[in-house]
């Protein structure tokens, strides 16, 4: 009888972990995603959705001609480093479509050079020629989130690029907090399976009934 109360509630506590580790793994992309909501705006027009894929492309081939060694951190204009700052984001950003509202986002808030500060950062600092570059004042929290702790040498070329630096670190917080609870809802199981006074008492109200 006392097996049969305790191991639904240890087995409640290791449930209750696995939710916690899936919503806190996942969180951080989903609310990248959703960065300012996209409730109320336009889907891009083909022009704006071909524009930035040109940029895109631009800053792609720049980085290529880098990593290649035809052409140098020092050769690099702020125009430059501005469309290879599209590029990261593209790749961030998981399509040219949520790139443009990101896009829209950042210009609404910080205007049209503030967008343009902002791709320039990224690009000096995705590319690793400059990895502590200044973020421009007011850059949306994610943004600056993917950017902060970038280092050069990393996998630009997958899709989730920007999430390297921010989901993935953050999963390995996640993960220790799971360990954490996983460790307390162990320990506090066995007390509770070994606590001969529970016992007793569980049983005296058991024999009672």
């Amino acid at each position: 009888m006392i097996d049969r109360i305790k191991k639904p509630r240890v087995g409640a506590y290791v449930a209750i972990s696995l939710i916690s580790i899936a919503f806190l793994t996942f969180s951080p992309m989903v609310s990248a995603q959703m960065m300012g909501g996209y409730q109320g705006q336009k889907p891009p027009s083909q022009s704006e959705l071909q524009d930035e894929t040109n940029m895109q492309n631009a800053g792609q081939a720049i980085y290529n001609n880098l990593q290649s060694g035809k052409t140098s951190c020092q050769k690099l204009t702020d125009n430059d480093y501005e469309k290879l700052g599209e590029y990261f984001m593209g790749l961030s950003a998981g399509s040219t479509e949520n790139h443009v509202y990101w896009d829209n986002n950042i210009q609404q808030m910080m205007g049209d050079q503030g967008d343009t500060d902002v791709h320039i950062a990224w690009g000096k600092r995705g590319s690793g020629c400059q990895t502590n570059a200044a973020i421009p004042t007011n850059t949306p929290s994610f943004i600056s989130g993917m950017m902060n702790d970038r280092l050069a040498g990393g996998d630009n070329g997958t899709m989730m690029y920007g999430y390297n630096n921010s989901s993935w670190n953050g999963m390995d917080t996640t993960l220790a907090a799971l360990l954490a609870i996983a460790i307390v809802a162990g320990a506090y199981g066995w007390i509770h399976r070994s606590n001969p006074t529970r016992r007793t008492k569980t049983s005296a109200t058991s024999r009672r009934k």
